[in-house]
């Protein structure tokens, strides 16, 4: 009978001391709650574990928007790119002076085919107006002057008009755009017997095409 009494006796005391913890839990809860809506400040460890989790929260979502955001300045530049590329009339009094002025013949010395540093600002020019009117296309032209063998002519005009664009697509312009062709001594720009005249025919010659 005394044993009996004693087990009693124990989970009484069991049952009271689980009864203590659950009532300071929820107390201990219900002082947080309060103190995330401008309570005393006693849980302020829980409130700062809050704060982080909702700021890391909002860090994740402006991330999310903000991906969103440069997806969507990608899209609106590839389409202003698109919109940006303008047609030119080829036929217009203005463009053929424009493009005059600035496809001039690229020269090159006696039996050579690298290019002058007048050549390269030349080609600069060039490079800036077909990267302006991406509509546009380019034949490039080699030629030389009738000293040699025709055929020994013809390769050193390949290799002037290749030069000239090899130049001109390090600086942007795309090798779809360029046709290449070679006329050696075939089509001189001058028919003279003089150095003059020879070093008018030792270029590189460009035709804009649509």
């Amino acid at each position: 009978m005394k044993k009996i009494l004693i087990l009693l006796l124990m989970v009484f005391v069991i049952g009271c001391a689980q009864k203590h913890v659950r009532d300071a839990y929820y107390k201990d809860a219900a002082r947080c709650k309060a103190d995330l809506y401008g309570g005393d400040g006693t849980c302020e460890e829980a409130v700062i574990t809050v704060k982080d989790a909702s700021a890391k929260d909002k860090e994740t979502k402006e991330d999310k928007k903000g991906d969103k955001d440069e997806r969507q300045i990608i899209a609106d530049e590839s389409v202003i790119s698109e919109e940006g590329i303008k047609d030119i009339d080829l036929t217009n009094a203005e463009v053929r002076k424009e493009i005059d002025l600035i496809f001039k013949d690229v020269l090159f010395d006696y039996d050579k085919y690298d290019l002058r540093d007048e050549a390269r600002a030349q080609l600069d020019a060039v490079a800036a107006w077909l990267m302006k009117n991406r509509k546009t296309n380019l034949i490039i032209e080699g030629h030389s002057d009738d000293r040699g063998t025709n055929e020994y002519n013809l390769a050193l005009g390949e290799k002037r008009a290749k030069a000239a664009g090899d130049y001109l697509l390090l600086r942007g312009v795309s090798a779809a755009r360029m046709n290449l062709l070679t006329y050696g001594e075939e089509k001189p720009a001058c028919m003279d017997q003089s150095e003059d005249c020879w070093q008018r025919n030792r270029r590189a010659h460009f035709v804009v095409t649509e």
